[in-house]
């Protein structure tokens, strides 16, 4: 799948490949709007937002493979490195979050993508490794969805659950010699607490340790800010 290269006509001519991706980058870069770039390159509003949405597909469709593969289990245990590295949090395989992304509210939605910052959003579920790169992304929840409901739903969950996501087999944390500690993924206290998804001991009524602990996942969470 390629940018389309159009025709001229005898009334106007015709957008070029290069114009397309100029015009998408330009965009997704700066967050001008349709309106903005329509004027910018006098094009019409609408064929901005087409070349916009067919542009950013084909961008994704092209290179995701390249710059964000399915981790294996050799990868899995890179990112757990950067992370003790640079949070010194150990066995952890990727910081969780979710992000609003401000919307005009769809057609006949009703409330679902109003959320409790009180305007329209869709969520962007992210995982980024210790050097601020995503791992995983899913876009496109309803605003009024909590995160932990959203990342249930994603594939990563699902690939989790069903034990089909090349997590490295159990291994003490570095320094120890026993228990052996799953691989997991460190979020806020919006997630559920499972096997392989970390979240801070709530902030009330804790000893020393539990703070120590909170401190080390804050620093490891920071990774999605």
């Amino acid at each position: 799948m390629s940018i389309p290269l159009k025709k001229d006509t005898t009334f106007r001519r015709a957008v070029t490949p290069q114009e397309q991706l100029l015009i998408t980058l330009r965009y997704i870069a700066t967050g001008q709007t349709y309106t903005s770039l329509h004027v910018t390159f006098r094009i019409g509003k609408s064929t901005v937002a087409g070349i916009v949405v067919r542009t950013s597909r084909i961008l994704w469709t092209r290179l995701r493979a390249r710059y964000m593969p399915v981790p294996d289990t050799t990868k899995w245990e890179e990112i757990a490195q950067g992370f003790w590295t640079e949070c010194k949090f150990p066995n952890c395989v990727g910081a969780l979050d979710g992000k609003h992304i401000r919307i005009q509210k769809p057609v006949g939605s009703g409330s679902h993508y109003f959320n409790y910052k009180k305007y329209f959003s869709i969520v962007l579920m992210a995982v980024a490794d210790a050097d601020y790169k995503f791992v995983y992304v899913d876009v496109g929840s309803y605003g009024s969805s909590n995160d932990s409901g959203i990342f249930q739903r994603t594939t990563l969950c699902r690939l989790m659950e069903e034990g089909r996501l090349r997590l490295p087999r159990d291994r003490p944390w570095p320094g120890t010699r026993a228990p052996a500690y799953p691989y997991v993924f460190v979020g806020d206290e919006a997630f559920a607490l499972s096997d392989h998804v970390m979240r801070p001991y709530p902030d009330r009524g804790l000893d020393a340790s539990q703070l120590h602990f909170n401190a080390r996942l804050s620093r490891a969470r920071r990774m999605t800010t």
